[in-house]
């Protein structure tokens, strides 16, 4: 059984409370709707973003179609920080799709060159980054995620199979990972002693170069929609000011629930 930090239970199955304003609701409490109280109470700048909660997906960037079922494209992913950092997609044919198997959730590209974007919040370092998930196939150069304006802060996949790296205005590299495989990743984005770890395998720590705010973010694709990733993403959280050492737990925890 996993460890759950902070003294929040593991039993935080969905219920029928109605929150989010849509009948797929969390408990008041639980470890889902926690999380952004935690990381963002203080009004932290930021993102936290959840294909589990699917109140929170609509078929279209004027967030008027709400996603119901398996398959439907998503035109955007709200921010669920508060902050309004929601992610859009208003061309139709560029939309990824929502996906479930009954138990986990997640975004997916389904074909290439399919993305999301959030625009107008900064990230300065130190910054951190949360996220769960997969890669489905691989190639050179292709972007899990991106800048909303630049490359500054990128997960790539780069190398050779399956590598992948973070990226600000210099790699740090991760070797030795699968496809086809969910996996938990922390970023740590803060210059000559920036941090990447992929679920419990040892830190790699080094430099990503130059401490160039990022500025938004681009789910599966370049800032200009090229280079996408055939990838799939179960959750992801954003923050600037990085985690403390609780708040690193809790967020693991938080993704380890999406893609266990």
């Amino acid at each position: 059984m996993k460890a759950w930090p902070l003294g929040f239970s593991n039993d935080c199955r969905d219920t029928e409370v109605m929150v989010y304003g849509h009948g797929h609701g969390y408990a008041q409490g639980s470890w889902r709707s926690d999380i952004a109280t935690l990381l963002f109470a203080e009004g932290q700048v930021g993102s936290l973003f959840d294909p589990s909660n699917i109140g929170s997906l609509w078929q279209d960037s004027a967030r008027s179609i709400r996603v119901t079922a398996d398959g439907d494209r998503v035109g955007a992913m709200d921010d669920l920080s508060g902050n309004a950092n929601h992610l859009l997609q208003a061309t139709a044919g560029l939309r990824p799709t929502y996906k479930t198997d009954g138990t986990k959730h997640w975004i997916e590209t389904t074909a290439l060159n399919r993305w999301l974007q959030a625009l107008g919040y900064t990230k300065s370092q130190i910054w951190d980054r949360m996220s769960g998930v997969q890669q489905v196939s691989w190639a050179n150069s292709a972007n899990i995620f991106y800048g909303g304006t630049g490359p500054q802060g990128t997960l790539q996949q780069i190398g050779t199979t399956p590598s992948i790296a973070i990226y600000n205005s210099g790699y740090m590299q991760v070797t030795g990972e699968s496809l086809a495989t969910d996996m938990r990743i922390y970023e740590r984005y803060n210059g000559a002693t920036s941090i990447v770890q992929v679920d419990e395998d040892s830190e790699i720590t080094g430099s990503t170069g130059l401490t160039t705010d990022s500025v938004g973010l681009t789910l599966f694709a370049s800032n200009g929609g090229t280079v996408s990733a055939d990838a799939k993403c179960y959750g992801l959280i954003e923050r600037v000011g990085g985690f403390t050492t609780a708040e690193r737990a809790a967020a693991a925890a938080w993704i380890d629930q999406r893609i266990s």
